[in-house]
């Protein structure tokens, strides 16, 4: 497929390590893709929003990938962190996928796939505001599939589970072998394994509303 004709991609948070492993796959399967970081698009900020969307062609797929934590003990949450991650997050999220509708349409449908976590389903100690961002991904996705299917857009969450990302990083040492030993197979999700899914996934053209869950803990109905 040449360039011209390949399909655009678009995947917020693209400097991250799951978002440069989504580049470096789905442009080996022919497309063209867009991997923009903070400085390029902002999901807080509508105006950054609305320029970068605004200078693309068309889309055949939007991955939405930016997000934030904000850890914090319910006690200690002040209301400026939690409304930092709902915005980056949660209306991030909405804000780009209102964005890329138009294109979406443009183009005769299309994918959009947000990027969840298994917190979202079964919360988190001193993430309250991380795993409610994440759940409400998931009903947003929902809503999503049920509002634009007839339109040819798809939507779904997929749930890497735990990866190796600056952000779990970040987390105590006993918290990453509390989560390792969670996993059936003793092992966490790569990058490559959970971009190779998406690539795959946006091969699929009659899934739409789901949510999937890339590592070996028993899934939680949501």
């Amino acid at each position: 497929m040449s360039a011209a004709n390949a399909p655009l991609a678009v995947i917020t948070g693209g400097q991250g390590a799951l978002g440069q492993a989504l580049t470096r796959i789905l442009r080996e399967g022919g497309w063209d893709v867009r991997s923009p970081g903070r400085s390029e698009l902002d999901v807080t900020c509508g105006e950054s929003v609305h320029r970068f969307f605004s200078d693309l062609p068309g889309c055949r797929a939007l991955i939405l990938n930016a997000g934030t934590t904000g850890d914090s003990p319910v006690a200690r949450l002040t209301p400026e962190r939690w409304q930092h991650v709902m915005t980056t997050n949660l209306r991030g999220a909405m804000a780009c996928t209102r964005a890329a509708l138009p294109l979406l349409l443009r183009t005769g449908g299309g994918q959009l796939i947000y990027i969840g976590s298994r917190a979202g389903l079964s919360g988190a100690i001193g993430q309250a505001a991380y795993a409610a961002s994440k759940a409400a991904l998931v009903a947003f996705s929902a809503s999503m599939a049920r509002e634009y299917g007839a339109k040819g857009i798809q939507s779904n969450v997929v749930l890497p589970g735990w990866m190796d990302t600056a952000m779990t990083r970040r987390a105590p040492a006993a918290a990453a072998q509390r989560a390792l030993e969670s996993h059936t197979l003793g092992r966490f999700t790569t990058t490559d394994e959970s971009a190779r899914f998406i690539a795959f996934l946006l091969t699929c053209t009659s899934i739409s509303g789901q949510v999937f869950h890339l590592d070996s803990r028993p899934a939680i109905p949501f």
